[in-house]
């Protein structure tokens, strides 16, 4: 799975299951306009350059919410602070409430602790600036909605046995407590018909890491109706790393394939981060939602353990036939 070079394959000493270590995630918002905290929390824990790459990519997600200049040079704003390009990235953690989702908008005109077992290998960063957003090709108005049943999952160990519970947006995970437990956590979704997926998870930093499409995972897109996908697969979890802060999760379901996209989550995996030595947090989530229709809870979804088949809820989301696809956001506090 590509991910960022803090990212490890370790072994729970609870329950002797491997859980995939990588870093968290978290965009900010503010009321007025979308991601201006977490992309002034980009630029300070890494360069303004990096923080445009992150703009153009919620722009992508958004195509019509106004979004701050952090670069002169590349937006001809007013940069967000005092950071020369290069600067090592920081970290953090912190409280606050989600800003309220905004009403429903138009259409778009377009669109360490512990030591490793295996390390996963990670690309060479490539150079060049980062692609404007495209607008995404296909059908203006689908015949049919898409259905995108998603969820969260806290791993825990309950007596010997994993257990998994679903995620709340804006609940609280802890990568390491007292006794030196830890809480981990799985991603899932299923469409109800063929679609392309895209999952992307922004850390307490704001560093930006894609998590499907994946060579990491047997599922591939467009994905088939009613597949299950587990990210990661089988017992593998999620781990928290010391980066605190809101983690962030974007879900993107398309009838199309987005290459604006997945141009940009292509240079996003390939990036290596220098682990900052403090790193200032994402405080809130950047929610960006698009073309949500109705909200309702899901069937249930499966996880099938060494005890058995676990089920879990789901929440479902069905797409506005004018807007054509879906982007929904869900997201945690890491403490």
């Amino acid at each position: 799975m590509t991910r960022s070079t803090h990212s490890l394959f370790v072994r729970s000493a609870l329950v002797a299951a491997p859980f995939l270590l990588v870093g968290c995630q978290a965009l900010a918002a503010a009321a007025v306009t979308v991601g201006s905290s977490l992309l002034t929390t980009v630029a300070s824990n890494y360069n303004p350059t990096y923080g445009n790459e992150v703009k153009n990519l919620l722009a992508t997600l958004k195509h019509d919410l106004k979004l701050p200049s952090l670069n002169p040079a590349l937006t001809g704003g007013t940069p967000a602070g005092p950071i020369a390009a290069g600067d090592p990235p920081p970290t953090a953690p912190t409280g606050g409430e989600p800003p309220a989702k905004a009403a429903e908008e138009p259409p778009p005109a377009e669109p360490p602790g512990t030591k490793p077992v295996a390390a996963v290998p990670t690309e060479a960063p490539t150079a060049g600036a980062t692609p404007a957003p495209v607008a995404a090709t296909g059908p203006t108005t689908p015949a049919t909605p898409i259905a995108l049943e998603v969820a969260l999952l806290r791993q825990q160990d309950v007596a010997g046995e994993v257990k998994s519970v679903p995620i709340q947006d804006g609940e609280v995970l802890v990568d390491t407590r007292a006794d030196g437990s830890s809480d981990r956590f799985k991603v899932y979704f299923k469409t109800d018909r063929p679609a392309f997926v895209y999952v992307i998870l922004v850390d307490g930093t704001g560093w930006v890491q894609p998590l499907f499409p994946s060579a990491a995972s047997s599922a591939t897109n467009p994905v088939q109706p009613g597949s299950e996908t587990l990210l990661p697969e089988g017992e593998l979890a999620f781990a928290l790393d010391s980066y605190k802060g809101v983690e962030t999760l974007y879900f993107v379901a398309s009838d199309t394939r987005r290459p604006d996209l997945e141009t940009m989550l292509q240079s996003f995996a390939a990036r290596t981060r220098t682990p900052p030595a403090t790193a200032k947090p994402v405080a809130e989530p950047a929610v960006v939602e698009q073309g949500i229709a109705r909200t309702t809870r899901g069937a249930p979804g499966s996880l099938r353990t060494r005890s058995g088949v676990q089920p879990f809820e789901t929440t479902r989301f069905l797409s506005d036939l004018r807007k054509g696809g879906l982007v929904i956001t869900r997201w945690f506090r890491h403490q």
